[in-house]
């Protein structure tokens, strides 16, 4: 929740839902973001935000909330309430803007993962995971990834990891492979274990999941002011991206 310090909270939350190819090319991603603001005291309820000119992302559809005056919005960029003498409700979120995005461009796509699973002939597979940042502006951090082991219930052999921690899940069986943060500065890592069995498409599909303070959409606050005067409203900002549904395979 966004902090109750100032007069305003903004929020910006986006949901990322995200399809990859077992060969780790994207096949569907979609992107559903909110931008909804909470008044923390009476005073503050009768204000409007004042959107900057910041570049949008070719492709986002954006949407005024029903009660938001949508020819403010579309000639000057500020969202404020139809009814201008009423406020917004004190102490709770109201959505103000939505967008969407989709696309099946592999050069959008934050992360991708590539599982190479290969039979040794001896009674094991050996699996070789590699992920990498595709969106090298984003920080994404507590990443987990979740490969499933088919109905092996013996703990795998990692016998290779760049970075981060694994454990074996026996109750779901899986392998689960955390990392804290990917960015530019780990871009890329691997990991590598084997595991008993003879089925090389039970390692997918493979899940992740990751939460980032990069959204998608640019939304660039200039100001929070009351709807009948220029004067500045103290506000804070929080902005979220996190995965709603992220396989490969």
């Amino acid at each position: 929740p966004a902090a109750q310090v100032f007069p305003v909270s903004l929020v910006v939350e986006e949901k990322i839902s995200v399809h990859l190819s077992r060969e780790g090319s994207l096949e569907q991603m979609d992107v559903k973001g909110s931008l909804s603001l909470t008044s923390n005291t009476e005073e503050a309820s009768k204000c409007k935000i004042l959107l900057g000119s910041g570049k949008s992302l070719p492709g986002l559809a954006f949407q005024t909330h029903p009660k938001i005056n949508k020819s403010a919005y579309d000639g000057s960029r500020v969202l404020a309430l139809k009814e201008s003498g009423k406020g917004f409700p004190v102490g709770r979120p109201v959505g103000v803007l939505r967008w969407s995005f989709n696309t099946t461009e592999d050069s959008m796509v934050p992360l991708t993962v590539n599982c190479w699973p290969e039979d040794e002939g001896n009674g094991s597979i050996s699996v070789s995971l590699e992920y990498a940042l595709i969106k090298l502006n984003m920080e994404l951090h507590q990443v987990i990834i979740t490969v499933p082991l088919g109905l092996n219930t013996q703990a795998p052999k990692v016998t290779s990891a760049d970075l981060g921690s694994f454990s074996h899940d026996s109750v779901g069986g899986n392998i689960v492979w955390k990392v804290d943060l990917i960015d530019k500065s780990n871009m890329s890592g691997s990991l590598e274990f084997s595991v008993q069995g003879r089925n090389t498409d039970a390692f997918f599909p493979i899940q992740m999941s990751f939460n980032s303070s990069n959204t998608y959409a640019s939304i660039d606050i200039a100001g929070v002011s009351p709807v009948d005067s220029q004067s500045i409203i103290p506000f804070g900002l929080i902005s979220n991206l996190s995965t709603e549904s992220y396989v490969c395979g």
